[in-house]
């Protein structure tokens, strides 16, 4: 059995309670802590990324923030509640979830404006590459429903799930279940590529640019105590890169962003290389 509850409102963050195996329930770790950098994004030309930032006790005020991918030049875009920002392919604007409706704001800041109608909580936007459609994850259900829906027209159920992201070609999209999925854009052809913490669910996926390869997360006793894993596109290989979570590869598929925990109340964003060299701390 699988539950999963919300609270939306309350510091403005989401959480779940889940129980995959034996029926006990286990409290998922919320992602309100005195200082969170979350859900790293790569601008499509990989000079940027945008994340969400979560602050408690003063410091930069919460909100969508975009940085250079050499840490420098950082800047807020929006105030307030930008849970998993997605860069639109054309790189003008970026959509996230405010708890509620999915939006999108362009890169300077300006214009920002609503995409979803939905008669439910939604989050997890995901573009398709050529960014006439967009996935993201209602929460009325226990796990998704996963949405899918034209730019502008209506919504179909893809999948149960969360996680949404696109292949390269846009014609599959992986998710998270009771491990990690993969589907063609009709909802058919559902494969398993990959298991993961018999507790807790990915939150995040990421399909790499040249198709090859998905890293997901592995969580175990909490979110300090989480993993990036990789798997081939074809279920095979699966491999242990890093500790962390919240990844997303960079254009070139040659690196990871993602969010790790360096002690204390503290999260910030990385990346490194699929070999597991070359890391470097990008927020502070």
């Amino acid at each position: 059995m699988v539950e999963a509850i919300r609270s939306m409102k309350k510091n403005l963050i989401l959480f779940f309670v889940v129980c995959l195996s034996g029926c006990k329930t286990i409290n998922y770790p919320d992602d309100a802590r005195s200082h969170e950098d979350l859900y790293p994004t790569w601008s499509p030309n990989g000079k940027a990324i945008a994340y969400w930032h979560s602050s408690e006790n003063g410091g930069d005020p919460t909100g969508l923030y975009v940085i250079g991918s050499d840490g420098q030049n950082k800047q807020l875009l929006q105030r307030g509640n930008a849970w998993s920002p997605d860069w639109a392919p054309d790189g003008k604007k970026i959509a996230f979830s405010d708890g509620d409706e999915i939006y999108a704001i362009a890169v300077d800041g300006g214009n920002l404006s609503r995409i979803t109608a939905a008669d439910e909580p939604v989050t997890s936007p995901a573009w398709s590459p050529d960014g006439n459609r967009i996935a993201y994850v209602g929460l009325r259900g226990p796990i998704g429903p996963i949405w899918i829906m034209n730019i502008g027209g209506s919504a179909i159920k893809f999948s149960d799930g969360l996680a949404p992201d696109w292949s390269p070609n846009g014609n599959r999209l992986v998710f998270s279940l009771d491990g990690i999925y993969a589907a063609d854009a009709s909802g058919a052809g559902i494969v398993k590529l990959a298991n993961t913490s018999s507790r807790f669910f990915s939150f995040r996926n990421s399909w790499s640019p040249n198709g090859l390869l998905i890293a997901f997360q592995k969580t175990f006793s909490g979110l300090e105590d989480s993993e990036i894993w990789t798997v081939r596109s074809d279920g095979t290989n699966p491999k242990k890169l890093t500790e962390g979570r919240y990844p997303a590869f960079s254009p070139d598929a040659e690196h990871i962003a993602f969010t790790k925990f360096i002690g204390g109340s503290k999260f910030v964003v990385m990346a490194l290389k699929l070999d597991g060299t070359e890391l470097r701390q990008i927020t502070n």
